[in-house]
């Protein structure tokens, strides 16, 4: 009797097992196409901005070249650029000041707070998203020297962030509910895929700028996340992958943008090659740019002593008459 009782239990045990992992591969097929499809939505929507971006500025330079030129020619007086750049740069400063402060600089220590699980509050909210976009632009616009590449770092992660918040994508990085597991897990869990997705963003961001897909997720690998996977290394050139291809269908699709107004180029250059007897003068060059920068950095934390116990200096109104008065400088250098 217990010999005859015996295979059916065996036959009973191995079809719901059979069952299970069907449903494990069909569960996981499934989690493969959403993560690959927001991975695509966010590569492109990165690619997209950064094409706009670009091509606003690019315009908003030649058009600024243009009425500075016109000023200049009337008096041959390049003080005529003030009623250009400075109402913009003053416009620009208070809109950060006072709106979104956390929008100011780089905010790269502050990417790097994030990803270590810091709570940064409103590092990439919708208010800070367009507040660093219109900042962006106006300052490089007006004649600062400043370059696009850093704020779209975080540009990429706050449309990493924003698209996570739509229900749709949301919910593909919501963690399945586990009775063996606690609730504190869980949340760490996805807040773990959240990080990620941001993590992803910022690689396309830096992409985007320099077109450069093995750049931005190398970037992001070295400098920025202190965790890293081999998963989040294929998400990651997939995501820049498609944010370069998408920049590209764009420019080509515009017939290019203006990058003269970008950056100045030579349209004559001198090719001239290097000999033996230049090598001691690069290394002189290299020790100087090498000292420049440890005194530009040493000048930099010598400021930041003096806003600490100094807080009429980190007013926002200090910061706005800062940046005026940047302008002003800006402004009596030639142009």
């Amino acid at each position: 009797m217990s010999s005859s009782s015996a295979p059916p239990s065996i036959e009973g045990s191995a079809e719901p097992t059979h069952k299970s992992h069907i449903v494990h591969s069909m569960d996981t097929f499934t989690d493969g196409i959403k993560r690959a499809t927001l991975v695509v939505v966010i590569g492109a929507t990165i690619g997209a901005v950064e094409f706009c971006t670009t091509s606003i500025l690019a315009e908003m330079i030649v058009g600024k070249f243009g009425l500075i030129q016109e000023l200049v020619d009337d008096d041959q007086s390049q003080w005529k650029a003030l009623l250009v750049i400075l109402p913009v740069a003053t416009l620009i400063a208070a809109v950060v000041v006072y709106l979104a402060p956390i929008s100011a600089g780089s905010s790269l220590p502050e990417i790097k707070g994030f990803l270590n699980g810091a709570h940064v509050p409103g590092l990439f909210g919708i208010i800070t998203t367009f507040v660093k976009t219109f900042g962006v632009i106006g300052v490089i616009g007006c004649g600062f020297p400043v370059g696009r590449e850093g704020p779209m770092v975080q540009l990429g992660c706050a449309l990493a962030n924003i698209i996570l918040r739509i229900p749709v994508f949301g919910n593909m990085v919501k963690v399945q509910h586990d009775p063996k597991k606690r609730k504190d897990q869980e949340a760490v869990e996805e807040m773990h895929e959240r990080a990620l997705i941001v993590t992803i963003g910022g690689a396309a961001g830096i992409a985007a700028a320099f077109r450069s897909p093995i750049g931005g997720v190398m970037y992001m690998m070295e400098d920025m996340a202190s965790y890293w996977q081999h998963e989040t290394t294929v998400r990651a050139f997939g995501c820049t992958m498609v944010a370069t291809l998408i920049f590209s269908i764009c420019l080509n699709a515009s017939h290019g943008i203006n990058y003269h107004a970008l950056v100045i180029f030579d349209d004559d250059p001198v090719h001239t090659d290097w000999k033996v007897a230049d090598i001691p003068f690069f290394a002189i060059l290299a020790l100087i740019c090498g000292l420049l920068s440890v005194g530009y950095s040493e000048l930099l934390f010598y400021f930041q002593r003096i806003r600490k116990h100094r807080k009429r200096w980190t007013s926002p109104k200090f910061k706005v008459l800062e940046v005026f008065l940047s302008a002003c400088l800006i402004c009596s250098v030639p142009l």
